[in-house]
């Protein structure tokens, strides 16, 4: 929060998610400039951060989580400029997962750089509210794992793109510890609703088949074959938005911009 307020936002939002120990309480006393938003129940981070840009009124979204920094206090007003054209929904915010190594990550080759990538971090990237809101923001059903995916496909479906940036970076200092089953099974279905929700039929078996070895390969767990059965079964809940030939092609070509895991 610290961070967040040397920026010079127009306003700092946080989403108390029904938390019992105080934090809202907190907030209210050692943060009173921050706009503090909630639910008397759990909501998960995916609808919560579709409430926050409902709420939101500024036309750029900053998403960083609970256990990231701002290194700079310009980060946001570097990033807002990368907003050049009406062509560009997301900007991939520079990053370093801290606790794991200093490889910096989503940073594009220089300033002015127009790089396309095919997605962003969750917990590093900025957002045009407008566009974020007219494909629906996250789709809410997946709970929570590759969110961000999926986000990039819509975008990518009517022709928005997703540039890497050029600031200095976001720091996460994510828990090194092992991946809860629960993680597990969701990337797996997750990774196989993307595949049978936006791959053309003549892709579709290899498409599905990869997802499952590459998350099984990360992984090496029971739980990724779960989440894989879960999809099917729970495939009515995904509305089929298959790519274009052409939508496809060029998506393929962007996923040699990810960055990797790390």
């Amino acid at each position: 929060l610290k961070s967040a307020l040397m920026q010079g936002a127009d306003e700092v939002l946080v989403w108390d998610d029904a938390s019992s120990d105080g934090t809202s309480e907190m907030l209210a006393i050692e943060y009173p400039e921050v706009r503090q938003l909630g639910s008397p129940a759990s909501i998960g981070l995916i609808r919560a951060r579709n409430e926050l840009a409902k709420a939101a009124k500024g036309e750029l979204l900053f998403s960083i989580d609970d256990d990231a920094v701002f290194t700079k206090p310009n980060i946001l007003g570097q990033i807002a400029h990368q907003f050049a054209h009406d062509g560009i929904a997301a900007v991939a915010i520079p990053m370093v997962n801290v606790k794991r190594s200093m490889a910096l990550l989503q940073m594009a080759s220089g300033p002015g750089s127009d790089e396309p990538i095919r997605q962003f971090i969750g917990c590093a990237h900025a957002l045009r509210r407008d566009y974020f809101l007219a494909v629906g923001g996250y789709p809410d059903y997946l709970e929570r794992q590759e969110e961000e995916l999926h986000l990039a496909a819509a975008f990518h479906k009517i022709g928005l793109h997703i540039i890497k940036g050029w600031s200095a970076p976001i720091h996460h200092f994510e828990a090194l510890r092992e991946t809860k089953s629960r993680e597990i099974r969701l990337e797996a279905r997750n990774l196989w609703w993307f595949a049978l929700r936006y791959t053309p039929w003549w892709a579709l078996i290899p498409h599905v088949m990869a997802s499952a070895w590459n998350v099984l390969r990360y992984y090496r767990s029971p739980w990724v074959l779960i989440g894989c059965v879960e999809a099917v079964v729970q495939l009515r809940r995904i509305r089929r938005t298959p790519f274009s030939a052409s939508e496809f092609s060029s998506w393929r070509k962007l996923s040699k911009t990810l960055a990797p895991r790390n």
